[in-house]
């Protein structure tokens, strides 16, 4: 575990609670930091910690910080390095590329970011984040794929934060009288969150008016807390005696928060109050929430309880929340106090925390590293289409669990990209200097999932998949169709080259009978076809209490019912757009489904699918920027799925929810046929055609619903042998 310092903070006592209960569940740990308070717990726990300067970013200290970590690194051959803030990170991502080590992230935060950060950031193979808004930060700041960022929780020890703490202590030490009242802030008094300090020293005239026996408690050290300190002091010469007592960086914050009768804070501070069954008021500097109680909790939970984007802590908020709770009776509080104790159990354990963590270092092979691929992926990707990222993870991950030895080169659009992602060789798709150093030096070409083949999108797309198997062949590599669909193909001469290249291919599976029927047309008889299915349906869907946490976020309400719609851009088509609209709101109000839209390329997709919820007149609920587990997850909860999109349709079928195509290219009909499915509307449907459909779908849901489930299980058996095939090729 590599950090800043081990202080007063948030991110550090999440290391040191992850530590520590990782330590117990038997793992070895090791953390490096600049040391701080916690260092001393973490030898009582029996967790060794190595001081190097990482919480400064002076080229010195860097430099040192890099040779430290090198020698330590290579004399200790750790199974995961694991930083937890930027500039570890940093470091660590230098050290990563020549010495190959398994290097994951922690996301405690939301940066400010600008180009010189976002070009140095270096989040590792994979990253974990404390909350959903800061997993969504790093998507969009740091262009990240959803599917490498796992979300974990801040895990509390309830034994350690709970209201029978003895404070006898800290009492003592600071003369405090245990028959007055205790307002506790707890917080690193940085400048960046310091500001509910000051709030809390602005109002403490007020709050004395009303309640005189009144002490106002604030703990934490931090480059602010000297301006702090001064305010507390001449507060307390105002009034005449010591209300506000102020106390740099502590380690006995269970002793501190158990004497609490309001406890003001944020994020883990504020989750260990909860812990003790105390009453809490969330205000932080990113925002303000106020009491916490039951009908704040999916607000709490979006910013991992900071508070973000809730509005400002002002005085007056502030005050006000005091006051109520001052002047609230002890049956109040008591059950206040409860609720809060009550969510700390059921969503906020240590254990749990542990065990995301632990989930996510296994899920991370130890790949060997490697020059050059023996297996060379050639598909449309990198271009942010759900889609063929999905088709790209399930054939890599299919590959290596027939051989977890397998050296994979991928050519796509962005290769520093699905390098981070996959941990595998990337190419860029364009250079054609990289395309040949890349085939000289493998075995076997993978033509991967979609439809490659076709020029109904344009010949470019067509040229440019018949140059890489040229290309492949020159090479003397043996070229594998992996679960494709084939055209349509216009034009004789198109013809006679996909004919060409398809007997100079050593085995071809297809995903749709159409495809065979065209393979057969063409005249292709060198190779070995065989019928296969699409690799999404091998995807594995994410877990029941994270998608219940992504339906919060997105907004979708327990007590509603929901369809999806997919839609292509269909910008210049403003009558189509229209037509669509109108069907959703037919759909809502006979049957009172609300749309949720799914765009699969959101560059694209999105716009279109904003403005046809506007026209319908409905609020736009959007599933974006998702893993495929997570997608298929979401939409499992769905009574129908109405889609331009061919991907949208095979995850509503993996998912068990009835598909309904909008026939805007044939592979649409093609997939439909294999699920023995006629859904689909073709480009001159009606408002009456297409509600009669979707009326005998919902009429026949479960049974639809049924059948889908066994094809889906038919389809992941079938595409799991084209993994077996392409390994065996490739021997």
């Amino acid at each position: 575990m590599a950090l800043m310092a081990l202080n007063i903070g948030g991110a550090e006592t999440h290391v040191v609670e992850l530590s520590k209960e990782l330590s117990r569940m038997g793992h070895e740990i090791v953390v490096t930091s600049a040391g701080g308070v916690y260092t001393k717990e973490l030898k009582e726990a029996g967790i060794r910690h190595v001081r190097l300067p990482l919480h400064k970013k002076t080229p010195l200290s860097v430099i040192r910080s890099y040779f430290g970590l090198r020698r330590l690194i290579k004399e200790e051959n750790f199974d995961v390095v694991h930083a937890h803030a930027r500039i570890p990170a940093f470091i660590l991502g230098i050290l990563q590329k020549t010495m190959h080590f398994r290097f994951t992230t922690s996301a405690h935060l939301n940066f400010k970011v600008n180009a010189f950060w976002r070009k140095i950031s270096n989040w590792g193979e994979k990253s974990i984040a404390v909350s959903e808004d800061i997993k969504q930060y790093l998507i969009d700041e740091y262009d990240m794929n959803p599917g490498c960022i796992g979300v974990t929780i801040n895990g509390i020890d309830t034994e350690r934060f709970s209201k029978e703490i003895n404070a006898d202590g800290f009492v003592t030490e600071f003369g405090i009288d245990r028959s007055n009242r205790h307002i506790v802030y707890i917080s690193r008094m940085d400048a960046d969150r310091s500001a509910p300090a000051f709030n809390l020293v602005n109002i403490a005239p007020q709050i004395l008016e009303k309640f005189p026996d009144t002490d106002i408690i604030i703990v934490g050290g931090g480059d602010d807390f000297a301006r702090i300190k001064s305010h507390a002091d001449n507060m307390n010469k105002r009034l005449g005696k010591r209300a506000i007592i102020l106390t740099d960086a502590r380690t006995d914050i269970a002793e501190i928060t158990s004497i609490s009768d309001v406890f003001v804070g944020v994020s883990r501070s504020a989750l260990e109050a909860m812990s003790a069954s105390k009453a809490v008021i969330l205000s932080g500097n990113q925002g303000y929430i106020g009491i916490f109680e039951k009908d704040k909790f999916d607000l709490a939970l979006r910013s991992n309880f900071c508070c973000r984007d809730s509005g400002p802590t002002t005085d007056e908020k502030l005050l006000s929340d005091v006051m109520t709770l001052l002047q609230s009776s002890k049956e109040e509080i008591d059950k206040l106090g409860a609720y809060n104790r009550l969510v700390i159990e059921e969503n906020f354990s240590l254990h749990k925390m542990a065990k995301d963590y632990e989930d996510m270092y296994r899920s991370m092979r130890p790949y060997r590293y490697y020059k050059y691929g023996d297996v060379v992926l050639s598909g449309y990707y990198g271009f942010g289409n759900m889609g063929d990222d999905s088709l790209l993870t399930c054939i890599i991950d299919e590959l290596r669990q027939v051989d977890p030895d397998v050296k994979i080169t991928v050519f796509a659009k962005n290769p520093s990209k699905i390098r981070k992602t996959f941990g595998v060789r990337a190419v860029n798709r364009f250079s054609v200097l990289g395309m040949i150093s890349a085939l000289r030096h493998s075995k076997l070409l993978i033509n991967g999932g979609g439809n490659l083949l076709q020029n109904s999108t344009s010949n470019r797309s067509l040229f440019y998949y018949l140059f890489v198997m040229r290309l492949a062949k020159h090479y003397n590599n043996k070229i594998m169709i992996y679960a494709n669909g084939i055209g349509p193909i216009k034009g004789e001469k198109n013809l006679n080259s996909v004919k060409e290249a398809l007997n100079d291919c050593d085995l071809i599976t297809l995903r749709e009978d159409d495809s065979m029927a065209l393979v057969k047309e063409l005249g292709v008889t060198k190779p070995v076809v065989l019928r296969t299915a699409d690799p999404v349906f091998r995807m594995k869907t994410a877990g029941k209490n994270r998608i219940a946490l992504m339906r919060k976020i997105i907004g979708l309400d327990a007590d509603k019912k929901y369809f999806a719609i997919s839609l292509r851009r269909m910008d210049d088509d403003v009558c189509g757009m229209e037509k669509i609209a109108k069907l959703i709101k037919v759909i809502n109000e006979k049957y009172g489904y609300l749309p949720v839209f799914v765009p699969m390329q959101p560059k694209y997709d999105s716009p279109t699918c904003r403005k046809v919820a506007e026209l319908s007149g409905l609020d736009y609920k959007e599933i974006a920027n998702v893993a495929g587990g997570e997608l298929l997850g979401l939409l499992s909860d769905m009574e129908f799925a109405l889609s331009m999109r061919l991907h949208t349709l095979i995850y509503a079928c993996a998912a068990k929810v009835p598909p309904i195509g909008f026939l805007y290219d044939m592979k649409i009909a093609a997939f439909l046929k294999t699920v023995d499915s006629d859904s689909v509307l073709d480009s001159d449907w009606n408002l009456d055609g297409a509600m009669a459909l979707i009326d005998k779908t919902v009429e026949n849901k479960d049974a639809i619903s049924s059948h889908m489930q066994e094809c889906a299980e038919r389809h992941s058996a079938v595409s799991h042998e084209d993994a077996k095939r392409a390994i065996e090729l490739l021997k």
